[in-house]
């Protein structure tokens, strides 16, 4: 699912949101492409448990 935040449009797949580059028009984004960000995107640090 495409969306638009306040920081700019972001994918979001089930509970997890991947941003979109500003270099991409999300208006053009195909099925695909939004398959090749998530698998781009870096993975998040794990924070430690206080």
């Amino acid at each position: 699912q495409v969306l638009n935040g306040k920081y700019g449009p972001y994918i979001k797949q089930g509970r997890k949101n991947y941003r979109i580059p500003k270099s991409i028009v999300p208006e053009d984004l195909t099925f695909s492409d939004c398959i090749k960000i998530i698998e781009e995107s870096p993975a998040k640090k794990s924070r430690r448990k206080k």
